[in-house]
């Protein structure tokens, strides 16, 4: 059942889906997919099951649910706060990267040293997708609006809590202050990383200042250190 190339739907409700586009085109041209192959389908919230092909061409592929799974909630909720790069590129791959790894949310955050406030959400979404089918998941990550770094600590108050600075070192690396299976809450700057204003305002807010370990990482690189030392800890038996 793992084998099975995973595709995505927004709705799971009927038993007939239909695929276009470049899902119908990858069925077709790169998986020679026919009438009678099977495949998987989620919907990015937890519901999946598996399909069978009705029909299929290069501008559409039609499937049939055959069976239906129940798939368990999130154990953990992993919400990173993370300032928008002027590289586009740069912050593309840590969306992708990041939806690899199973991160929950991602929030971009505008924060006194972000150069770049503009995101192109449909485009991040595409991503968000592909890194969703690529990783086998079925659980999308949630793309929230940017917002004020004043907000996002006004908002996440309900978890751990950690922001990483890299201009003064932390007494605390993330690897030793994380608790196991409790959601996290991850705050990252930008190129310039965060002021200490800002640094301030998070520890008024319960934030712990940690270190992801002695080299000076790019932004794109600390997000995904971030989250994976989170699934490491969380991994441990």
């Amino acid at each position: 059942m793992s084998q099975l190339p995973l595709f995505f739907t927004h709705s799971l409700v009927s038993d007939q889906v239909l695929l276009t586009g470049d899902d119908a085109r990858h069925c077709f041209r790169v998986l020679r997919l026919r009438e009678g192959d099977e495949i998987r389908m989620t919907d990015g919230y937890g519901n999946a099951g598996t399909a069978k092909i009705l029909d299929t061409n290069i501008d559409r592929c039609v499937a049939i649910i055959t069976r239906r799974d129940e798939i368990q909630n999130r154990s953990l909720n992993i919400h990173i706060g993370i300032s928008p790069l002027k590289n586009v590129d740069r912050f593309e791959w840590f969306i992708e990267k990041a939806t690899e790894l199973g991160v929950s949310t991602i929030t971009p955050i505008l924060t006194a040293r972000t150069e770049k406030t503009a995101i192109k959400t449909e485009r991040l979404e595409k991503i968000i997708i592909s890194g969703l089918k690529q990783s086998g998941q079925y659980w999308k990550p949630t793309l929230s609006a940017p917002v004020s770094f004043d907000k996002y600590l006004d908002e996440h108050t309900e978890c751990q809590r950690f922001i990483a600075y890299c201009e003064d070192k932390p007494p605390l690396h993330l690897a030793n202050s994380c608790l196991k299976v409790k959601d996290v809450s991850l705050l990252i700057g930008p190129e310039g990383d965060f002021t200490m204003n800002e640094v301030e305002k998070a520890l008024s807010k319960n934030y712990t200042m940690v270190s992801l370990g002695e080299n000076r990482l790019r932004t794109e690189t600390a997000g995904i250190v971030a989250v994976e030392i989170v699934h490491i800890i969380n991994s441990i038996v």
